[in-house]
């Protein structure tokens, strides 16, 4: 192996390495309908939104929904 080869292999390994990064996923809150990450949604039941479907919602609608009704 000579050092051409030798610098294409670790020139190939870090070209993967900035390639294979995970996506990660954003989930739509059905309150705001910002897209935020699957931490931060959590499934509930919003008696005067969405006719009281138990849909995602975002933890910030979630607190200002408990802050205002409860």
């Amino acid at each position: 192996m000579n050092i051409e080869d030798y610098n294409e292999k670790r020139y190939q390994d870090y070209i993967t390495t900035l390639v294979d990064e995970e996506e990660i996923e954003l989930i739509e809150c059905k309150c705001c309908g910002w897209s935020v990450e699957e931490s931060e949604i959590q499934v509930m039941k919003m008696h005067d939104v969405n006719d009281g479907q138990e849909l995602e919602y975002c933890k910030e609608c979630i607190y200002i929904y408990k802050k205002e009704n409860l």
